[in-house]
């Protein structure tokens, strides 16, 4: 990156086992909380994973860094409302403090589209970086 970055990809299973499990794996770069940046779309939509999601979050989230999670899906096997609460419990349970946002409607879509009432943008902060 001309920025002086790095960016790389590594399989990971969600949850504080598999964040463990990536973290120890043979060349893995993958370290707790060396992430200043965790972006996400799309992700909240399987109850049943959703809690694992957000310990992954507070897992490799830096102490001070930041999760931006948008979120346009439909959730399965539960309803919108149902799925976004569960996250925002989730990500609390992991220590996590959240800024729920509602996105505005101008310039989202080339076509002109709308956000659904469902939509949110997620600000994630562990939370003694946010007192």
């Amino acid at each position: 990156l001309q920025l002086g970055g790095t960016l790389s990809a590594a399989f990971l299973d969600w949850g504080y086992e598999g964040a463990k499990a990536a973290e120890q794996a043979p060349e893995s770069r993958l370290k707790k909380h060396s992430f200043d940046l965790v972006l996400g779309s799309d992700i909240v939509y399987i109850p049943q994973y959703i809690p694992l999601l957000a310990q992954s979050i507070g897992y490799f989230l830096s102490p001070d860094g930041e999760g931006l999670i948008a979120n346009t899906a439909v959730a399965t096997r539960t309803n919108q409302s149902e799925a976004q609460e569960l996250f925002l419990r989730s990500l609390d349970e992991a220590g996590l403090q959240v800024q729920v946002e509602t996105p505005e409607d101008k310039g989202v879509f080339e076509e002109g589209g709308q956000w659904a009432k469902t939509d949110y943008y997620l600000r994630i902060r562990h939370k003694a970086a946010s007192a």
